[in-house]
């Protein structure tokens, strides 16, 4: 891969509580400093803050993210997704070695266990989109469409946002 990936962390919610709508939000904790909050009304699989990576370039490839929060009762896996964005989605995960080295590759699948949540995110899993149909400028908005391993498909529109410092 020619282009060096910068790793930018997201402001995360630290606060759980209820919400305007008295609904209670849980709490992931995953060690790591992140945590994923869950809306506990309804049911099934809710994707929470999707964003794609803006980029100028139409040639190269960027990432989407979000939090998947499943509200189901039985574990799900996130193992393939599409977008009319760029030609060749794959599942990623970056990962950093014992000795710093950072690399990213494809994984299979994505598994949210029942009642809780996994984050997309910047330096971890994320869906990498290769082979770009054009530019995605900050504010576009990208159709996302992910298949589950119980054969659902959930549909997500994502914003385009631009990276601090230009990344």
């Amino acid at each position: 891969m020619r282009s060096v990936l910068s790793i930018a962390f997201l402001t995360l919610l630290a606060a759980c509580g209820e919400t305007a709508s008295g609904d209670v939000a849980s709490v992931d904790e995953r060690g790591d400093g992140a945590s994923v909050v869950c809306p506990q009304s309804g049911e099934g699989v809710t994707i929470v803050s999707p964003w794609v990576r803006a980029t100028a370039n139409a040639n190269g490839m960027t990432a989407a993210y979000f939090d998947v929060c499943n509200n189901g009762n039985e574990p799900i896996k996130i193992v393939a997704a599409e977008t009319p964005a760029a030609g060749v989605v794959e599942l990623h995960e970056t990962t950093r070695s014992a000795e710093g080295v950072v690399s990213m590759s494809p994984i299979s699948s994505i598994e949210v266990a029942s009642g809780a949540g996994e984050r997309l995110a910047p330096g971890g899993k994320h869906l990498m989109l290769m082979r770009l149909a054009g530019a995605i400028d900050a504010g576009d908005s990208v159709a996302l469409s992910l298949k589950l391993s119980n054969g659902a498909t959930i549909e997500v529109t994502a914003p385009a946002k631009a990276m601090d410092g230009g990344h």
